[in-house]
């Protein structure tokens, strides 16, 4: 017979829709499993439960009862939420620890998208914040030298996303006539697809009708909605196909159906490294 440990999460929003953020708690849950209850304060969620020791708890008003279960730990992902930042006050007057994973909400591109609130922000509450917690998750070098631009001095546990290879079986290649890129993310404009369906536009006829695009993944309706305009303004209908989130075997299908993989981006690459193991064990090139 052993103790189960009791760990808090905070996440904005506790669904596959939240992207890379809601898959990395996911697989730290995973990993975290054996003597471990996860409590996960979250804003909304879509009902997901099952997956492992958790409980979840939506909604502000369980800021103020928050110590069910008694944890010891918190774990924010994320930035600027104030219900967030409201739990790592209360932690931190308990005592308690608190480790921060911005998940590159810190770069430069993202500190650019409503500017004037971040700063604000910034100003009044994150950066003190952030000062106040025991240590703060990067997964890159960059990522580190980011949060150190912005004046914090708290200690930085520079651990990258891992993944379970056994998830990932070699791939059989075989010879195809038409040759497929995939971009397989979160539908966002900080990924910069609509930079890739530019160039994708501006290939040859000969090319086009020898590779098509495959772009993988849910995100912003309003952004998808552009991109597919953009697609038909092209008349790219014939070489490019939104096939929507996928996950699981499906997604390893995907990788080893694809030939090369594209990632393009208007920002920095914090979680590049797990990306790039993915591509590796699937036998994709980057």
């Amino acid at each position: 017979m052993y103790l189960t440990m009791n760990i808090s999460h905070y996440i904005r929003i506790f669904s596959k829709s939240e992207g890379g953020t809601f898959f990395f708690l996911d697989i730290l849950m995973r990993g975290l499993s054996n003597g471990y209850h996860h409590i996960i304060f979250t804003r909304k969620t879509d009902g997901l439960t099952g997956r492992h020791s958790m409980s979840i708890y939506s909604g502000f008003k369980y800021c103020f009862t928050s110590d069910i279960l008694h944890p010891k730990i918190l774990h924010l992902h994320g930035m600027w939420d104030l219900m967030g930042n409201f739990l790592l006050l209360k932690y931190k007057c308990s005592k308690r620890i608190v480790i921060v994973s911005p998940h590159g909400m810190l770069d430069p591109y993202s500190l650019s998208i409503s500017r004037v609130k971040k700063q604000v922000a910034l100003f009044l509450y994150q950066k003190r914040n952030l000062n106040n917690c025991d240590v703060i998750h990067s997964t890159s070098e960059m990522e580190s030298e980011n949060i150190r631009k912005l004046g914090i001095v708290r200690p930085i546990a520079l651990i990258p996303i891992g993944i379970n290879t056994k998830e990932y079986p070699l791939k059989k290649f075989r010879n195809k006539e038409q040759k497929k890129v995939l971009f397989l993310s979160r539908i966002h404009p900080i990924k910069g697809l609509d930079i890739l369906i530019d160039l994708w536009a501006s290939l040859d006829a000969n090319t086009l009708s020898n590779w098509c695009l495959e772009i993988a993944g849910s995100g912003e309706q309003s952004y998808l909605a552009a991109l597919t305009a953009k697609v038909k303004e092209y008349n790219l209908q014939a070489s490019i196909t939104f096939i929507g989130e996928v996950s699981g075997p499906k997604k390893v299908e995907t990788f080893h159906s694809s030939d090369i993989y594209s990632s393009v981006s208007r920002g920095k690459f914090w979680n590049c490294r797990s990306r790039s193991i993915e591509l590796w064990i699937a036998g994709n090139y980057y």
